[in-house]
């Protein structure tokens, strides 16, 4: 991937609803381009442009990543898989486990019954579990929506409904959907975005080739705060960051365009003292990534 697409992914990432003249005058290009360039994205399937709800908005309040050991091939067992919804991703790895996945449910109660069904499915061999204490960097940003003071009415619910589809729904779709004018609808969405109950924001296929790789980190660290503050300002695609129980204290997910940016990194890392010691997985196929949420819409 050119340089160019990747700052115009990293610009919808950040806000899916980004116009296409603000990211042509961010990354210095005209507007006829960077609307091929997201067309031809969206159009490979590279690149999906949705609303992601928010999982403490629907009471899911324990979220963990699953590493699953598999003897013989991976694709049944990810068939499986794919039948638990609450899998918000699962992909298939080369290092010492052969498939990540990553998931939201209620409780703890609800995490051990899941873990100890997919121990059952043929094929997997053990599944070891690491709890996200503190999510850091996501595609959610850092925002937590206080649900104590969440209230969703019939309205709210219908532009999630349609947002969840499409990240770029115009404003006059919205507004034909619930019956507002389109200042409205505007106002309701940026409410829901400030609020933390959505993030629109592009979710990038990656493909796995020598110049898109998506490294998995899990990490024991010396000193936590330099640790932590030394990958957010790296430079390099953080994805997603969180502080976790379990085998490791921090995992990550980073992705880089060649694989001496990821050796820098490590090294810097190890350089400052800031950890101790690292495992680390490379994304070969990415199955599932999504951030939809099933809700009851009037």
């Amino acid at each position: 991937m050119d340089d160019l697409n990747e700052r115009i992914i990293a610009m919808l990432r950040q806000n899916g609803r980004t116009t296409f003249t603000q990211i042509a005058a961010k990354v210095g290009a005209s507007r006829e381009v960077v609307t091929d360039r997201v067309r031809m994205l969206t159009d490979s399937g590279r690149l999906r442009i949705v609303a992601g709800v928010h999982p403490l908005v629907v009471g899911l309040s324990i979220s963990a990543h699953l590493s699953v050991w598999v003897t013989g091939p991976a694709r049944p067992v990810i068939e499986q898989l794919e039948q638990f919804d609450s899998l918000s991703f699962i992909s298939e790895t080369t290092g010492a486990f052969q498939i990540s996945a990553e998931t939201w449910l209620r409780d703890s109660r609800e995490l051990r019954d899941q873990v100890i069904s997919i121990r059952a499915i043929p094929g997997v061999v053990d599944v070891q579990v690491l709890v996200f204490d503190r999510i850091l960097c996501s595609f959610f940003g850092d925002m937590t929506p206080d649900t104590e003071k969440l209230a969703l009415d019939r309205i709210d619910l219908q532009l999630l409904d349609v947002l969840q589809k499409d990240g770029r729904a115009p404003l006059s779709e919205l507004a034909a959907r619930v019956q507002l004018s389109p200042s409205a609808c505007r106002l309701r969405v940026l409410k829901l975005i400030e609020s933390g109950v959505m993030k629109i924001g592009a979710i990038d296929q990656h493909t796995g080739s020598p110049v898109d790789l998506l490294f998995g980190f899990g990490i024991k660290v010396l000193d936590d705060v330099r640790a932590t503050n030394e990958i957010l300002s790296s430079g390099v695609g953080v994805e997603f960051l969180a502080q976790t129980l379990g085998r490791y204290d921090l995992k990550a997910t980073i992705s880089f365009s060649a694989v001496n940016r990821f050796h820098r990194l490590m090294h810097r890392l190890r350089e400052d003292r800031a950890i101790a010691t690292s495992a680390t997985w490379l994304h070969t196929r990415i199955v599932r990534e999504r951030y939809e949420r099933e809700l009851i819409v009037p």
